[in-house]
């Protein structure tokens, strides 16, 4: 017996609202290609660097967004060059991903000349970084920086490739946590919830296009 209209409308409807709890279901998972928490006491890869002054930068468990998080403080007070350097996950051809994203939380209001920031590192050294004014001290604030070239500023000092180039090859991606650049007295600040995301795109789309069909069939009954 052939099923009447009424009963295909309804099968309709409830094959493409299961279509877009899924497909959003998909978004919602894909928020980050490669995330590192720190909840599970360890660095997770990353790795503390030092290339100029005195600092240290250490894991703590507890007072991160939440769980653990990446601690830094200026030892020798102003000036210095620090941070953490990423694990491979998070290098490579990123010229497809949207951007990069973590939590910082700055310390110290005396001195504070700016936030804590990204910096990309090509095949041949040139290096690309995304400086901002500092936020408001003491509570958790994101940060996040798209994989756009006018979101990032090339240190002509390192090299002439273009953002283009680095980006499809990153050799190294830090998160300073140097937040002054003079002789400042002693500035600390935390990271935390680092993490590539992916460009909004495909998925999206389609849970945009099936909802639109769920709402014109909705019509239709």
């Amino acid at each position: 017996m052939p099923m009447n209209r009424s009963v295909a409308r309804n099968c309709y409807t409830l094959w493409v609202s299961a279509a877009v709890l899924f497909v959003f279901s998909l978004t919602t998972v894909a928020q980050a290609t490669v995330l590192s928490d720190f909840d599970d006491g360890t660095l997770q890869g990353w790795t503390p660097y030092l290339q100029i002054g005195s600092a240290e930068v250490t894991l703590v468990e507890t007072g991160g967004n939440p769980g653990g998080h990446v601690h830094a403080v200026d030892t020798l007070g102003g000036g210095g060059t620090f941070g953490i350097s990423a694990p491979a996950a998070f290098l490579g051809d990123l010229s497809g991903e949207g951007g990069l994203d973590w939590d910082e939380r700055l310390l110290t209001a005396s001195g504070l000349d700016h936030s804590t920031f990204a910096e990309l590192v090509g095949a041949d050294g040139t290096r690309y970084f995304n400086r901002v004014d500092p936020g408001s001290v003491g509570s958790w604030r994101n940060r996040f920086v798209a994989f756009t070239e006018s979101e990032w500023t090339l240190n002509t000092a390192s090299g002439s490739a273009s953002f283009a180039d680095v980006l499809s090859n990153v050799v190294e991606l830090n998160i300073r946590m140097d937040v002054n650049s003079g002789t400042i007295p002693t500035l600390e600040s935390d990271v935390d919830n680092i993490a590539i995301v992916p460009e909004p795109g495909s998925l999206a789309l389609l849970a945009l296009g099936l909802a639109g069909m769920l709402k014109r069939s909705e019509r239709r009954n």
